[in-house]
């Protein structure tokens, strides 16, 4: 028993010995055509069993372009779908290089970076948001809108729910419960100096009026769909079941947010279609549009809402949740932000 047990022994190290390179070619062929295996089968015997297993390029992500937004990594999730992953070729391994730009006009470096369709990076600067060149030695400023030096100050865009739409346009959540849609470009793509603002709505106000209450969650995010319909939600990062805060979603049509960039008279009451959240829900995230509808994320439930004249709910799915949670004094767990 002893004597067959080392002849087996024996025979696995012989065999490791000897095919140690083709144990890893297996998994080098796996990943390349017939024909660069075979190639690259006869380099590894000339490298007397040295062998570099080659880059597989991941599949193109699947995701249906939004015809109402920029085709970029147009929002810092760099899509619609909210996907947070980009088709750019990016280093592999560690990179052998490190460039800093110096920051000398913002309090901070920039945060979040997402980009118009002409590559231009939009990031957050001075309370709202500029186009910057974030490669040269020093960051510069290209163009910006700064809420405190040009609309009068009092709030702050939203830098991580805003994002460009198919004209190059930054749409704009802002901390007093405003979209905005601010032109970047001229016709010829050049960067304006200071962004014009072209749109402004008070999105908890109309949605106040359509509901006929008051509303205690703010403004968080925003997305167009398909369609062009924009998305809204209230909500934020700590909403509690338990102190029944009043909340809601909706949308904005197209046709109102057409006829204002087309200087005309919208009543936004006609406009402004809202779903009523229960009392303690409150949206947490950003929102994902697809071409089956707008998919919202609150503290207790999951929905797929369409634009019908009106919200129309096609699903709602419940989670495991108990909203955001408190630390107490003696608690073995810090509290989190996140259902």
């Amino acid at each position: 028993m002893k004597k067959r047990a080392f002849i087996l022994a024996m025979l696995a190290c012989m065999v490791t010995a000897t095919t140690g390179s083709s144990v890893n070619m297996v998994y080098g062929e796996a990943v390349q055509t017939e024909e660069s295996a075979s190639a690259d089968t006869k380099g590894t015997e000339q490298a007397a069993g040295t062998t570099e297993i080659p880059i597989k390029p991941l599949a193109a992500k699947s995701v249906d372009e939004n015809p109402y937004m920029a085709k970029s990594d147009s929002n810092i999730h760099h899509d619609c779908y909210n996907t947070d992953s980009t088709d750019e070729v990016l280093p592999v391994g560690i990179y052998s290089e490190i460039n800093v730009s110096y920051e000398k006009t913002n309090a901070n470096a920039s945060p979040a970076i997402f980009f118009d369709t002409y590559g231009h990076a939009v990031v957050p600067f001075l309370g709202g948001l500029a186009i910057r060149d974030i490669n040269a030695e020093e960051t510069q400023t290209e163009g910006y809108f700064s809420p405190k030096e040009q609309d009068g100050g009092g709030y702050m865009i939203q830098s991580s729910y805003s994002f460009v739409d198919e004209s190059n346009r930054l749409v704009c959540p802002t901390s007093n419960n405003h979209v905005l849609m601010l032109k970047t470009v001229d016709e010829a793509g050049n960067v304006l100096p200071h962004f014009e603002k072209v749109l402004d709505i008070d999105v908890k106000a109309a949605a106040e009026e359509a509901l006929g209450k008051t509303l205690d969650q703010n403004l968080l995010s925003v997305v167009f769909d398909y369609e062009g319909n924009l998305w809204f939600a209230t909500g934020g990062f700590r909403i509690y079941p338990d102190r029944q805060q009043q909340g809601a979603m909706g949308y904005i049509s197209r046709e109102a947010i057409e006829g204002i960039l087309n200087g005309k008279e919208v009543t936004l009451s006609d406009s402004v279609f809202v779903y009523e959240l229960t009392p303690g829900e409150g949206a947490e995230n950003g929102i994902a549009a697809s071409k089956d509808g707008a998919v919202i994320l609150t503290n207790l439930n999951c929905y797929l809402l369409q634009a019908d004249n009106g919200v129309k709910k096609v699903w709602e799915t419940p989670y495991e949740s108990v909203g955001a949670k408190e630390s107490e004094e003696g608690d073995v767990t810090t509290g989190g932000g996140l259902a």
